[in-house]
């Protein structure tokens, strides 16, 4: 299974754990997440695409 990671710029050592490491510029929380949000939607689109 591959694992994809969505973090602010500092990941710690998760990222050391997953097979792509997808990082916003960003290291306050909730501008994270505003940030994550367009990304995850993209995500989802492009699975939905590859599975219908």
């Amino acid at each position: 299974m591959n694992v994809i990671l969505l973090s602010g710029r500092e990941h710690g050592t998760i990222g050391e754990y997953t097979n792509c490491n997808i990082l916003v510029p960003e290291t306050e929380t909730y501008k994270i997440q505003e940030l994550h949000l367009p990304i995850y939607h993209c995500l989802c689109l492009a699975v939905e695409d590859s599975l219908f």
